[in-house]
């Protein structure tokens, strides 16, 4: 099946060429993830990366991100692969170093895993690594967190990322959930991991970035995050992938039947699009503005010729700043530092009702 999935991600990656004027692109910036890439053969990754490179300009200071996760697949060999293909950063999945907690929520790796990978990527020769953990994990509580994220630290990775547990629909974690709801920290529990998650990491040196990474210097932030924060064009490719181009957001088939059928007919494999229009523009703007802790003035006035505090948006905005959760200046608007992990919350009050309502069908947390 990976073989077969490998072609068609290459045909679409020829498709694209052949449908879509890029003569004016460049490739500033790939991430290769949202799944497991690393579990293809070293050779469907060549192709896969040749293919791109072949398809696409880059840039001179082209950033490459792969994510990984840790276990047996992830050898010398592959992370050579890697590197010769131009990988900066490696992102490994760690979310938790207690095994018990990675059982209980259905990880497949181990702890001894996670560092054998931590340390072939060093020996590799990768100098940005960047792990992910994850707060509120079923069975996990502060001490076991603050645990998990000290022995991370040791390791000296240049990026830490926390991210709070999603349940996504119709997954086995999303069933466990629903039998026994009560297995789920409450909000207030999941929050306090963050805090001293926060407060932990930059009493030794890490600059909170985002609304999830923590940094080592400015060198190492997310360049591929940034682009999208100020508007850049992303073209997603594979089952599901979404894309943001000449002011269209689109999502590619999200069954392989359909994936493929839609390339077996010489067509990109688009399954719903939207144009996007100025007053949404504006929305992404600002919900990814936040998310990145952020908002520069000048350069939404360059963007799209107004204000910040001159949109539909302003009450929000000076609601926001009365209760000393932003700082509104002459030059940005700025998460202030108690309220930074609440950036995707603050964000979220800038969503457009239709998004909102999707939201509202997720798992809610006792």
């Amino acid at each position: 099946m990976l073989e077969e999935y490998t072609n068609y991600i290459i045909r679409e990656i020829r498709l694209i060429k052949e449908k879509l004027d890029l003569n004016n692109y460049y490739m500033d910036t790939l991430y290769f993830g949202g799944g497991t890439p690393t579990i293809l053969r070293e050779s469907q990754l060549e192709r896969i990366i040749n293919a791109l490179y072949e398809t696409f300009s880059i840039h001179d200071d082209f950033e490459f991100c792969t994510e990984m996760r840790p276990g047996p697949n992830i050898t010398e060999k592959k992370l050579s692969v890697l590197k010769e293909l131009k990988v900066k950063r490696l992102s490994i999945g760690v979310q938790s170093l207690n095994d018990e907690i990675l059982i209980e929520n259905g990880r497949h790796h181990t702890v001894d895993e996670f560092y054998k990978t931590i340390n072939k990527a060093r020996e590799a020769g990768f100098s940005w690594i960047n792990c992910d953990l994850m707060s509120g994990m079923l069975s996990d509580n502060v001490d076991t967190f603050m645990d998990s994220l000290t022995r991370l630290w040791k390791l000296s990775p240049e990026n830490i990322s926390i991210y709070k547990m999603e349940i996504f629909y119709n997954t086995k974690l999303y069933h466990k959930v629903r039998e026994n709801a009560g297995i789920l920290d409450n909000d207030l529990l999941e929050i306090e991991q963050i805090r001293q998650g926060k407060k932990f990491l930059e009493s030794k040196g890490y600059e909170m970035a985002n609304n999830s990474l923590f940094i080592k210097n400015s060198m190492f932030v997310h360049r591929h995050r940034k682009n999208i924060q100020y508007n850049a064009e992303m073209l997603g490719i594979g089952l599901s992938a979404m894309s943001y181009f000449q002011n269209h957001i689109f999502q590619n088939q999200i069954k392989f039947g359909a994936y493929y059928s839609s390339l077996d007919q010489n067509e990109l494999p688009i399954y719903r699009a939207k144009k996007v229009n100025k007053s949404e523009e504006i929305i992404r703007y600002v919900v990814m503005g936040f998310k990145n802790l952020i908002l520069y003035r000048d350069d939404f006035h360059n963007s799209f010729g107004v204000d910040l505090l001159d949109t539909n948006l302003k009450d929000v905005f000076f609601r926001l700043n009365n209760e000393h959760i932003i700082d509104i200046n002459d030059k940005s608007i700025i998460i202030m530092d108690d309220y930074r992990i609440f950036a995707d919350d603050i964000a979220r009050l800038f969503y457009s009702n239709e998004s909102t309502v999707r939201m509202e069908t997720h798992v809610v947390r006792k």
